[in-house]
């Protein structure tokens, strides 16, 4: 999921309508900048607020509405590269909602506007708002997916994967197998009951069976094969949990090279003594390097609109 532009009008403190183009801002990094209350961190949050009708900290749209026609719209790039439009109408004196998702041509993807109509679409093609937390956008006072708990860190991982799925599809091929393995059991002891007078024949009774048995084969297949997806899955969790546990100790390094690196820029005072002072020890040099040649960045001020 990728924020292209957004659109505000009746939102918080944003009275008039409000548009910013992402894609137009220059640089690779964008700051932005006001006043206390001037609506910085709800023009953020108005990203996922768009998607899941819900900020992380701000409260849900509804209750950010100020007029009659509060409007929220954005452009977000999700699967596939597939742009789309999301757009929130809001009533705050009534409270009416209605929420409207349409594909780059301008064509509705929920005719209704109605809010279940809208979530429902956005559960199946945008990411679960826990791994959108964890991933993609940061909210305040957030710690990520480094500063979850282990037990979190794998619900997390089994949500994204699937695994859950896997999982219940294994657990359905066994039922259905258990049900056939009964009806078989039936038949068996149907056919060695059997006799002349009774309604169904042997051979009745055996075709029965042979249509049974090919069932409880192909069942068996399916169940063998979740079983195989499933082992997949959990290797995979594995290798995500082993890279996590090497992101941890990227921090700490990275940790450790930063308080080094402050030490050194205590110790002097111009860029170009830093250069000097820092000959004896190369790894400071080249992190003092690295962080001059970083790329410029944009900022915007909100209180300008």
């Amino acid at each position: 999921m990728r924020l292209n532009s957004i659109t505000l009008r009746g939102i918080g403190p944003y009275k008039k309508t409000v548009s910013v183009n992402i894609d137009a801002l220059a640089g690779d990094l964008t700051a932005i900048v006001g006043q206390n209350g001037a609506g910085k961190s709800i023009f953020l949050e108005i990203f996922p607020g768009s998607a899941y009708r819900d900020t992380p900290t701000r409260g849900s749209l509804k209750s950010l509405a100020t007029a009659r026609d509060s409007l929220v719209e954005s452009v977000i790039t999700g699967k596939g590269g597939q742009r789309y439009t999301l757009r929130h109408l809001i009533d705050s004196v009534s409270g009416k909602a209605e929420a409207l998702v349409m594909n780059e041509d301008g064509l509705p993807l929920n005719v209704s506007g109605k809010l279940p109509e809208f979530d429902s679409w956005v559960a199946a093609n945008f990411l679960a708002p826990d791994v959108f937390y964890s991933t993609i956008f940061t909210p305040q006072a957030f710690t990520g997916f480094l500063g979850m708990k282990r037990g979190e860190r794998k619900t997390l991982l089994v949500q994204q994967l699937g695994i859950e799925k896997y999982e219940q599809y294994a657990e359905k091929a066994r039922a259905q197998v258990r049900s056939l393995k009964q009806s078989l059991d039936q038949l068996e002891a149907r056919i060695s009951e059997i006799s002349s007078g009774e309604k169904m024949s042997a051979r009745e009774a055996e075709e029965a069976l042979v249509i049974k048995n090919a069932e409880v084969e192909e069942l068996t297949e399916r169940l063998n094969t979740n079983r195989a997806l499933l082992e997949i899955s959990e290797r995979h969790l594995q290798d995500l949990q082993s890279e996590a546990r090497d992101r941890e100790r990227w921090q700490a390094e990275l940790d450790e090279a930063t308080t080094e690196l402050s030490g050194v820029v205590e110790r002097i005072g111009n860029n170009e003594a830093i250069r000097g002072a820092t000959a004896e020890n190369g790894f400071a040099r080249h992190l003092i390097d690295s962080t001059m040649k970083c790329r410029a960045f944009t900022t915007f001020d909100v209180g300008s609109f």
